[in-house]
Order: structure tokens, then C-alpha cells, then sequence
């Protein structure tokens, strides 16, 4: 559990809440940055990918400091959340932040929000 928290990543979570509703967690770390309900008709990946691009920023003094028991706790629930089968995510080097690696990023997205179920994880990482 230390490791997943050291490794500070960043993900990307998408639960089906109905048919039509699903909800979109941006996390780094043990940190929520940033959660949201988008109707799943419709092109939602640029406005998903313009959230992504805003919440995932490169925060070295965060990378950099040590895990406290707390944050190996958050780190449990939010691993066990990603691993229980309620939601689809992806982890998203930094790399794929970098404007020349955004069709990267896109793929990603589009693969994500193309899966039908919203129920089995997908983890892309290069």
C-alpha cells in the first residue's frame, strides 16, 4: 500500500450511477481532486479530458513527501474501490499530460468511456 501511494498517480474513475448518469473521480495520490455527474449520451471526453488536463498537474513537493499512516489508509480504500468491480479507471502517466502525447490521452479516454459496462477496470500504463 505504501508503494500505490508513493507512486502518486494519477487516475481517472468512472462509475455508472444509471443508464444515462455516470460519475467521473479525478484522484491523485490518496487525494479526490475533483468529482462530477455527466450524462454519458453524447461526446463527454473533451470536457472530461479539459478536467483532466485542469486537476492532474505535476506537484514534485507532493511526490516528494513521506507516506503518513493516514494516507496509507485513504490509499486502501480508494485501492479496494478501484479493485471492487463498481467502477472502469485508468491510471494516466504524466507523460500523457504533455500536449504532444494528448492523442494518447484521448485513446485512453475514448477506450474508457466506450466500455459498455462501466464495470471492468482498464488500466492503460506505458
Amino acid at each position: 500500500m505504501i508503494e500505490f501511494t508513493e507512486e502518486n498517480h494519477n487516475i481517472v474513475a468512472i462509475e455508472r450511477l444509471t443508464d444515462s448518469t455516470i460519475k467521473l473521480f479525478l484522484i491523485k495520490r490518496t487525494d479526490i481532486l475533483y468529482s462530477d455527474n455527466y450524462a454519458s449520451a453524447g461526446n463527454i471526453e473533451e470536457k472530461i479530458k479539459t478536467d483532466i488536463l485542469a486537476y492532474f498537474k505535476k506537484d514534485e513537493a507532493n511526490a516528494a513527501r513521506d507516506v503518513s499512516r493516514q494516507e496509507i489508509d485513504a490509499a486502501h480504500i480508494i485501492y479496494r474501490y478501484l479493485h471492487s468491480g463498481s467502477c472502469s479507471y485508468l491510471i494516466i502517466p504524466e507523460n500523457w499530460l504533455d500536449p504532444e502525447n494528448h492523442a494518447t490521452l484521448d485513446l485512453a479516454l475514448k477506450n474508457l468511456l466506450n466500455n459498455p459496462q462501466h464495470f471492468q477496470p482498464l488500466i492503460l500504463n506505458e
